[in-house]
């Protein structure tokens, strides 16, 4: 058996479904927010419905 370390501060960089997965869908989510505030809706308040069509986008362009 062989056990590997991971150095200090270095577990977000090494671990594979955070760099290739789940931060891009970070980041486009974000951005997908940003739009949906400052295009149509600036000082509304963000829903549980407009959180699930912001996530889809986000995905579907992360998925692709």
């Amino acid at each position: 058996m062989t056990m590997l370390t991971i150095p200090s501060h270095m577990s977000h960089r090494l671990q594979p479904l955070d760099v290739t997965c789940f931060g891009p869908l970070k980041n486009i989510y974000n951005r997908e927010l940003d739009k949906w505030m400052m295009l149509g809706n600036p000082g509304k308040r963000v829903t549980e419905n407009d959180i699930v069509e912001l996530f889809a986008s986000a995905y579907e362009a992360t998925a692709s």
